[in-house]
Order: C-alpha cells, then sequence, then structure tokens
C-alpha cells in the first residue's frame, strides 16, 4: 500500500444508522465512535469511518469524517460466511487507506483486522465496549485464544475504566500499551420535567436481564415503567413474547421498542431514573446521558467503575431485587434525593467526561503511535 490517504479509520459498522437522513434509534459504543470521528476531524486530522451501506446518507458537511461503507454483512455460522466476511472487512480496511485503525468492535473482526494491520505494518487500536471484551476465563460471553492473540496485536488499548485497565493489563501484561479514557458526552442543560416513569434502555441480551424490569415493575404497580429495547442478535426465544405478555397484564409497563436517538433523550429527561439489572457493563452510553441531565442512576447490581458509589450519582442494589424495589421507591418519592443524586452525577459528567479533555486524551495516544514503529506484540 502506498502512502495512506487517512490518519485514522474508525471500524464500527453499526454507526452507520448515525450518518442517515433519518437519524439513529441507539447503540452507545456506535455513537461514542460518531463522536469520536468528529471531534478528531474537526481538529484537522483525516479521519475515515468504515460503516454498513448508507440507504438515505446526510449530505457531507465541512468538519465531518470521511464515510466509507463496506459491503453488506456476508458472513454466517459455517467457515465459508466467515471467509466472506473476514475478506469484506479486509478489502473495506484497504479502501480507508489508514496510518492507523481503531475497532471498537471484537472477536472475529478485531481477528481480521490484527491480520490487515500486520501484513501493512498499520497502527491497531482496540477501544473497549465492554468489561467482558477484557475476560478470558471461558464463561459465556467472554473471548477466547483467537481474541486475546488479535489483542496482543494491537500497538494501543483503550479502556473505559480503571476497572477494564485492571483486566486489560492482567491478560495482556503491564508492558502493554493500555490506557483509560473516559468516554463522551454532549453537554446539555439539566432535565427541566417532572419524572413520569423509570426507564430501561438496551439490547435484550441475556446479561442485561430484562425481565428483572419486569419484576420491578411488578412489584411497584403505582409507579410507570418504560422500556427502550432493541433485539439482540440471538435472544433467547421467549424473551419478546414474554414482555410483550407482561405488557399486557401490568398497566404501569410501557414497551417503546426501538426509537429514534432524539425521543429517547426526551425520555430520560422525564424519568426518575435511568434503571440497569445488568449483571456486567462498560460505562453505560445511557448512564451518562441520564447524568447529564441531573438524571440518577438505579442498578440492581452492577457499578461501572465504582462510579455510581464513588459519585453518590445513583444506588445501587447489590444484586437484591428487594433492595432494588426499595431504592426505586425512595427514589420516586424523595425529589430531594433524587434532585442531590441527580447534580452529583452532572458534577461527575462535567469534569471527567468533558468533549475538549476526552479529545485531548485520544490525541496524546495517536501521538504516542506516530512517533513508535512497527506492529504490536
Amino acid at each position: 500500500m502506498s502512502k495512506p490517504k487517512f490518519d485514522l479509520a474508525i471500524y464500527m459498522p453499526l454507526a452507520a444508522e448515525h450518518y442517515r437522513r433519518s437519524g439513529p434509534e441507539g447503540g452507545g459504543a456506535e455513537l461514542q465512535t460518531v463522536l469520536l470521528a468528529r471531534t478528531l476531524a474537526a481538529r484537522g486530522l483525516r479521519i475515515a469511518h468504515i460503516v454498513w451501506p448508507i440507504e438515505d446518507p446526510l449530505p457531507p458537511e465541512p468538519g465531518m469524517p470521511t464515510v466509507v461503507q463496506r459491503p453488506p454483512f456476508r458472513g454466517g455460522r459455517r467457515a465459508v460466511g466467515g471467509a466472506r466476511e473476514a475478506l469484506s472487512i479486509w478489502q473495506s480496511l484497504r479502501v480507508a487507506d489508514a496510518s492507523s485503525y481503531l475497532f471498537r468492535t471484537g472477536r472475529s473482526r478485531l481477528i481480521a483486522g490484527a491480520l490487515f494491520c500486520q501484513v501493512h505494518r498499520r497502527k491497531l487500536i482496540y477501544a473497549g465496549a465492554h468489561d467482558l471484551d477484557f475476560t478470558f476465563d471461558g464463561a459465556p460471553g467472554t473471548h477466547g485464544p483467537p481474541s486475546r492473540a488479535a489483542l496482543r496485536r494491537t500497538d494501543a488499548i483503550v479502556t473505559q475504566t480503571q476497572q477494564q485497565l485492571a483486566l486489560a493489563q492482567a491478560a495482556l501484561g503491564k508492558d502493554h500499551l493500555v490506557t483509560t479514557i473516559p468516554s463522551f458526552v454532549e453537554p446539555v442543560p439539566p432535565a427541566e420535567h417532572k419524572p413520569e416513569a423509570f426507564i430501561w434502555i438496551g439490547r435484550l441480551a441475556p446479561y442485561k436481564q430484562p425481565l428483572e424490569y419486569v419484576r420491578l415493575a411488578e412489584a411497584l404497580p403505582d409507579r410507570q415503567f418504560r422500556m427502550v429495547f432493541m433485539e439482540a442478535q440471538d435472544p433467547a426465544p421467549s424473551v419478546v413474547a414474554e414482555l410483550r405478555a407482561a405488557a399486557e397484564r401490568l398497566p404501569n409497563l410501557e414497551l417503546l421498542g426501538r426509537v429514534a436517538r432524539r425521543r429517547v433523550l426526551e425520555v430520560i429527561e422525564r424519568s426518575f431514573a435511568v434503571v440497569s439489572t445488568s449483571t456486567h457493563e462498560g460505562m453505560p452510553n445511557v448512564f451518562l446521558e441520564a447524568w447529564a441531565r441531573a438524571v440518577p442512576v438505579l442498578s440492581l447490581q452492577c457499578d461501572p467503575g465504582g462510579q455510581i458509589a464513588r459519585q453518590n450519582a445513583g444506588l445501587v442494589a447489590g444484586g437484591s431485587r428487594a433492595e432494588l424495589v426499595r431504592n426505586a421507591g425512595s427514589l420516586s418519592q424523595d425529589p430531594a434525593l433524587r434532585g442531590q443524586l441527580g447534580a452529583n452525577g452532572r458534577r461527575y459528567v462535567n469534569a471527567a467526561h468533558d468533549p475538549t479533555l476526552v479529545a485531548d486524551q485520544w490525541m496524546l495516544v495517536l501521538d504516542q503511535l506516530q512517533g513508535t514503529s512497527g506492529s504490536g506484540p
């Protein structure tokens, strides 16, 4: 390959919806890559964003990254399908033609990216979106030997939290370039609407335990509960049916399904709290967007990086359903408590997740890579 056309190419196919005229419908990891691409492009870097084909693309605007539309998904569960998909990834990376490539998606995609960067002597960055991205204990949802090998071939790894940093260093060794950079949060005014309901937002993946939210709604019939959800690639067959059945018998449970991002933000502003029933998370974008609006977080057991407790920005039930119910009751009945927790969260994100400060940290990583040669260990 000749001299690269771009300084950085970001591989995140699902970010395509952020470049549609009709706008996005969700996805925190995808949004983070869009904010990163736009911020770095605004600083004068040549940025390419590799995404799925876009049916109704936005017209190019000054300061926007260059969008590279990769071929449609060609894979599958068979080896032949996997090989076709790997070839499509390879082709899209070649079209993007960058000095460095950033992946915020794992497994087979990162493996293909690692091989490409090794062959063409380009830099490879992996940005984790979940604690499980750095877990190799054989548990369901964790990564196997090929993914560990691909991570070892990266030139830099960026984690969201100190907890992820520790996991990555334990798996790869402290000699690997691993750093923590907080996610972006777009500055917004605090919510001024009177709260109407609780809100659960996420994919219907097993580790997110959406049916625990239904149990919470059952326990508090005089409170309103809303759900924004996207079906996972391989959800339990009965989950959607169970949610619909629950909504039919529970007048206080409203299923919004998949809605436009602007509508999600409106719903957050009118919520007592954003509720998480997940067993594990990275640093959910919905937490950050809630805190930016001075809306607290209510969690069954997951506290990413310990920030909910450390910042006193919400309530964590320690895995206890009974405690989750008590906490939800407190937040809905005590405006002073809700206001204090929300204000703490807003103060935290404005200090730690400021777009300018986050961009400065990304620029430092890219500058470090430009000062090194060769591929990762």
